[in-house]
């Protein structure tokens, strides 16, 4: 089900970059603090990725593999590292709110999925059950951010 969050990354991400630079004045403030939420959602797809490493670490083990033997992501590894870390850099506010570290990790999310093959198989149920989810993970998250900004805002006062 997190993989979605990767997929709605790639498909979002654009489309609120587009509405923000050709969308009425009016919705700028609404679209920019969404796209700041669609970013911060990368957070959970690191921890989903590394749980998934910790998976793949145990099942070697359980089956006694030897690590030289064992190639997780070929020439991957480096770019699925790069997707882990650079999402923790929208915890700092000033990179949340512009677009070049989302754009980099845009750039990074395509490579990999093109790498992959561009299939996510979903039947029908599981693709409404994952759309759910996304909504509620990018309104959780939004109003997570208003309150974190409102709350910033009344201990300034």
């Amino acid at each position: 089900m997190y993989a979605i969050i990767s997929w709605a990354y790639l498909f979002f991400f654009p489309l609120l970059m587009i509405l923000i630079l050709l969308g009425p004045s009016s919705f700028r403030h609404i679209l920019l603090h969404l796209r700041a939420a669609v970013q911060f959602s990368l957070i959970i797809y690191a921890f989903y990725l590394i749980r998934q490493l910790i998976g793949l670490y145990q099942l070697r083990k359980l089956l006694n593999m030897p690590a030289n033997k064992l190639d997780y992501f070929g020439s991957g590894l480096f770019e699925m590292g790069l997707i882990i870390v650079l999402p923790f850099l929208f915890l700092k506010n000033s990179i949340l709110r512009t677009w070049s570290v989302g754009f980099v990790i845009w750039l990074l999310l395509v490579h990999s999925i093109t790498r992959q093959g561009w299939n996510l198989q979903l039947d029908s149920w599981s693709f409404v059950s994952s759309l759910l989810f996304y909504i509620s993970l990018i309104t959780g998250i939004y109003a997570l951010l208003w309150l974190l900004k409102k709350n910033t805002a009344a201990s300034a006062i």
